[in-house]
This record gives structure tokens, C-alpha cells and sequence, in this order.
């Protein structure tokens, strides 16, 4: 596989960091580190934790373990919300990438470098060098590749495998998934893309009894709150889906009307009325 940089794009949450590390465990790199910097730091703190430097110190010198960069040489530097680099640090990495050196900005030839760049942004970077927010020569080093991922909602293809892959993450590789809990799966939109999927898993999970390893729709909290841009809604009167809504929302609030009411977004007493109109 290529070893130029790639910057992945998505909303925040689609697997963006679960990608990069298969990018990197399928490319020559992939027995030697796999290091993480977040971006979305202050400046003396991305200064420090890039180039491994205190803020207007000397660089570090070989054999002192450095930041980011020295870490991960050799192998793959994922740099997670890129976009969110502050300006000057963005002229040190380019800088460094350059001469494949770990300097800073306050100067030194610093530890030689062999870096893989993985980057990741949820905006588009062209629009932020068009703002003068990124710098440009650091955008063409980086987007020499790019991969934009799309959300959940528009990959459920991909649900069933990516549910496999993070029960693997979770350290369930022997947990399998019932039909009926993949068909909850896939009729919930999921805002939060991988990382809501993740944490209902990681929930799910917990329920589980002992030596049960079979996830089942029980489990999973989003089973009673299916997406209704996937239901046969057509045809259905507002009052007719009203009155399902509530009693569906009841029966998993366990007929407790206080919560049913905090989950559908509306008064006790409002709640109250509706039942009696439609008869509940």
C-alpha cells in the first residue's frame, strides 16, 4: 500500500480514527507505532506534545524521549481534528515533515523523522484555507490522499461488520448478534455515528448475563426508537402515530408517565389529556 499522507473526512463520530489505524495495520508500516494526537489543543500544548519541546525551550536532543513525532517514527502519526491545529504549530509540522526533522518553531535540526501522516478533520480544509485558518502548504502536504467517509445513515451496509469490528474493539470477539437486534440496528439513524454505535454496544454488553454471549434485541436501548424515515408511515393519520409514539415511549418507561412524558418532549399534564383522548 502507498505510503503518501491521507486526510480522512466525516462528521464527528463515523470511524474516522478506527480507519486510520486499518490504514496503517494494512500498510508496510504496520508492526512499528501507531501514535494519536489530538489537534484540538492549545498552542503551548500541541508545541510540547507535537515536538516533544517545552514552549520557547530547546528542541529535544537524540535519546530524550520526545513528543509525537519522535514516537511515532517508523510508523503512523494520526493527527485526530487537524483542522483545529493552531497556525503556528501548522507551520512547525509542515516544517518538520519537510526536512524530516522533529523541530519546533524555536529552531535545531531536531531527531530525524520517518512518519506516515494520517489526518482527520470533520470540515473541509480547502474551506478553512480559504478563511485563512490552515495554512495551504500544509494542506497540499497533508491531502495528498483524501478519503471522505460518509455517516451510518448513509452506509448501512456497512452496520452488521462495523457492529463485529467494535464488539472486537470492546474485547467481545465471542459475542455474536441476534437477527432481530441487527434489524434494531439498522432501523435507528444513529446521530452519533460510530461512536453512539460504540457506546450502545459497550451498554448492551453490560446486560449481558453470565456466559451469555449472544446480544439480543432486549438489550439494546435503541430497539423502541427506530427511525421513522424507515417505517410505512404513509397513509397514517397524525393522531393514528401520536397515539403509537405514546404507547410505545410507555411501555419502555415501564408505564412510568413522569419519564415517558421527559422522553417524548411534552407536559405530565399534556401526557395526561392524551391518554384519555386516545383511550390509553
Amino acid at each position: 500500500m502507498s505510503d503518501i499522507p491521507v486526510t480522512l473526512f466525516g462528521e464527528p463520530g463515523v470511524g474516522k480514527s478506527l480507519l486510520a489505524r486499518v490504514v496503517h495495520e494494512r500498510s508496510p508500516r504496520q508492526r512499528r507505532p501507531f501514535v494519536t494526537f489530538d489537534c484540538s489543543v492549545p498552542a503551548k500544548v500541541a508545541e510540547h506534545g507535537l515536538f516533544g519541546s517545552l514552549p520557547g525551550g530547546p528542541p529535544q536532543m537524540d535519546g530524550v524521549p520526545g513528543g509525537a513525532l519522535v514516537q511515532a517514527d517508523g510508523g503512523t502519526l494520526f493527527l485526530d481534528a487537524v483542522d483545529k491545529l493552531p497556525l503556528a504549530q501548522q507551520a512547525s509540522l509542515r516544517r518538520a515533515l519537510d526536512s524530516k526533522g522533529a523541530h519546533s518553531r524555536t529552531g535545531g535540526s531536531g531527531q530525524p523523522i520517518d512518519v506516515r501522516i494520517i489526518a482527520a478533520s470533520c470540515r473541509d480544509l480547502r474551506g478553512r484555507v480559504a478563511d485563512g485558518s490552515f495554512r495551504e502548504d500544509l494542506y497540499h502536504r497533508l491531502a495528498a490522499a483524501s478519503i471522505r467517509i460518509p455517516s451510518l445513515r448513509q452506509r448501512r451496509a456497512d452496520l452488521a461488520p462495523l457492529v463485529y469490528a467494535l464488539l472486537s474493539e470492546l474485547g467481545h470477539l465471542e459475542v455474536t448478534v441476534a437477527e432481530c437486534a441487527l434489524s434494531a440496528v439498522n432501523g435507528y439513524a444513529w446521530p452519533g455515528n460510530a461512536h453512539e454505535l460504540k457506546g450502545e454496544l459497550a451498554r448492551a454488553l453490560a446486560l449481558l448475563g453470565p456466559g451469555d454471549t449472544v446480544l439480543e434485541r432486549r438489550h439494546l436501548r435503541v430497539a423502541g426508537v427506530a427511525n421513522v424515515e424507515f417505517l410505512p408511515l404513509g397513509g397514517w393519520t397524525l393522531r393514528q402515530i401520536e397515539r403509537v409514539a405514546i404507547r410505545q415511549t410507555l411501555i419502555e418507561a415501564r408505564g412510568n408517565k413522569a419519564t415517558a412524558a421527559r422522553v417524548l418532549g411534552t407536559a405530565l399534564s399534556t401526557l395526561y389529556r392524551k391518554l384519555g383522548e386516545y383511550d390509553l
